[in-house]
């Protein structure tokens, strides 16, 4: 789960994105890159398997997630980073 934090203070809230491990928060603030799910494969750079690693984008305005597009050989895309745009 993630939650944000007011920077002067007060109680966590969760936002709502059912499973989260790793994010990063855009610049604007509108978006935020996550991973589903735990990066089980870290040291498999190669690995194709049935649980590679994915990052979806949260809207957090619209509350719409999209999972960004791979390539169709597979990809682990296991840091999500964001934009500083």
């Amino acid at each position: 789960m993630l939650y944000t934090v007011d920077v002067a203070g007060g109680q966590p809230v969760e936002l709502p994105i059912p499973t989260a491990f790793k994010a990063a928060l855009s610049s604007n603030g509108k978006y935020i890159a996550y991973n589903p799910n735990y990066e089980v494969f870290n040291q498999w750079k190669n690995y194709r398997g049935g649980t590679q690693a994915r990052i979806w984008i949260y809207d957090k305005n619209s509350l719409e997630v999209v999972e960004i597009p791979r390539p169709a050989s597979g990809a682990n895309d296991a840091h999500p980073l964001t934009c500083p745009h």
